[in-house]
């Protein structure tokens, strides 16, 4: 399941190259992003809109319809009432975003793992977490047999 840091990462002309790397070897029928995530990207495109700045915004807009929406049509976690009441069970929803904490509480919901770079928001969640911004590093590190 990518948290939107990813998405928003992978978009970049200059993609890290150990998020580069992750994303390279997995199936992309497997990547899941959740309403969550469409809902931050839309309100990134509002707030260019309000400041002014049409054309970024119109440019975020057209990835977002024409590459993201599509790319994951069959795989978009929607909100509902069973991961709203799981994130306000988590003991850390109150002091962090409640959108950090619907994420959170998709992965436990769905069994997947969180694909981000904010790993630190999420720890005391007990969702499974990945950070491919770590990759290489951690690949590098793992013996070869």
């Amino acid at each position: 399941m990518l948290d939107t840091n990813v998405l928003s990462e992978v978009r970049k002309s200059t993609c890290h190259p150990s998020v580069q790397a992750w994303m390279a070897e997995q199936a992309m029928d497997q990547l899941y992003i959740t309403s969550i995530t469409v809902l931050e990207i839309q309100r990134g495109i509002s707030q260019l809109a309000l400041r002014g700045e049409e054309a970024q915004a119109t440019v975020l807009a057209r990835w977002l319809d024409d590459m993201v929406l599509p790319a994951f049509s069959n795989r978009i976690l929607p909100m509902d009432h069973v991961m709203a009441r799981r994130a306000a069970k988590l003991t850390w929803a109150d002091s962090r975003d409640y959108r950090d904490s619907l994420m959170a509480a998709a992965g436990l919901v769905h069994g997947a793992a969180l694909v981000t770079r904010n790993v630190k928001h999420f720890e005391v969640s007990g969702v499974l977490l990945i950070n491919p911004w770590d990759y290489l590093a951690e690949k590098s590190r793992v013996p070869r047999t």
